[in-house]
């Protein structure tokens, strides 16, 4: 496969806020298929929402922040695919859109918190299934700013930038596609913020790939989650160009999955657990251990 590919990734901040935790960052990964290889560009940047009466971010603004070049006009055109990966939620619980539209809502407490059809999405429990690992509801959780924000990007570069939203518009054969991903399901460290010290907290197999996240036991770089958001969106790009075996493969919604039920809820692309060497099982915590309080950039599972 001779194509380049562009893989932005957005580890999605809060609307409002300059603090470290509030602010959005952002990385580029570029595939060269001439040398079947990947390449970071630029230098990971922190950036705040656009205020009223400042213009709203553009895919190419974030490419200029983090390559440090004000002017980088046709870039997009040097690839042939451009994926950008977000940090965020890209839709909401089918039952909850039901019940802000005016319909009949959950009456009835469900066996357990991740089956509770107005908090937890399909794709939040298939991947509870498959890593054990819980991600934060968009509704009863603390991702519904992250949410609101992406989701409301990804309409509008929808609608006015040329990109194909997955897996809604998957299919399309576009040249520019925006996707949902969980980056801590690429992480060796553990629950809410990974707090986990020991060790390397990215997978082996993924810091073979990109050295610029390992930088020592229990230690993150900056940009560490937007970094693994770009290979994912590299990895997917890849894919749709007739993929490599030198990158982890990218997985979406099963066959069958209800097109309504994507429409509404979007869905999380992730790397298959047996790549990673992960053993699926069902996570299932009781309701009511899920704290509500802003989570740090990054933080997506419980």
């Amino acid at each position: 496969m001779k194509e380049d590919v562009l893989g932005i990734g957005w580890d999605v901040g809060s609307w409002l806020g300059t603090r470290r935790e509030t602010l959005h960052c952002a990385a580029l990964v570029a595939w060269r298929g001439t040398q079947a290889r990947l390449f970071s560009l630029g230098r990971p940047v922190r950036f705040e929402t656009p205020r009223d009466g400042e213009a709203p971010l553009k895919p190419m603004d974030i490419v200029r922040r983090v390559l440090g070049e004000p002017d980088a006009k046709g870039y997009f055109r040097t690839f042939s695919k451009v994926v950008v990966a977000v940090n965020a939620p890209l839709g909401f619980p089918s039952a909850f859109v039901r019940l802000a539209r005016g319909r009949r809502g959950v009456l009835t407490t469900p066996s357990s918190d991740i089956e509770h059809p107005m908090a937890y999405r399909e794709t939040d429990r298939h991947v509870a299934r498959l890593f054990g690992r819980r991600p934060l509801s968009t509704v009863f959780g603390s991702t519904g700013m992250q949410a609101t924000l992406a989701l409301g990007y990804a309409r509008a570069w929808q609608r006015d930038r040329g990109f194909a939203l997955y897996p809604m518009d998957a299919g399309q054969a576009k040249k520019r596609i925006m996707v949902e991903v969980l980056p801590a399901l690429l992480s060796t460290a553990e629950g809410r913020g990974r707090r986990k010290a020991e060790g390397d907290p990215i997978h082996p197999r993924i810091a073979r790939l990109l050295p610029e996240l390992s930088i020592g036991p229990g230690r993150r770089s900056l940009g560490f989650d937007a970094y693994l958001c770009a290979l994912m969106a590299v990895s997917l790009g890849v894919r749709e160009l007739g993929g490599s075996a030198m990158l982890p493969p990218i997985e979406g919604p099963p066959q069958g999955m209800s097109d309504r039920i994507l429409e509404r809820e979007g869905w999380i692309y992730h790397v298959p657990p047996e790549w990673l060497n992960v053993e699926g099982k069902d996570s299932s915590p009781s309701a009511g251990n899920e704290r509500q309080r802003q989570p740090e950039t990054g933080a997506r599972l419980s």
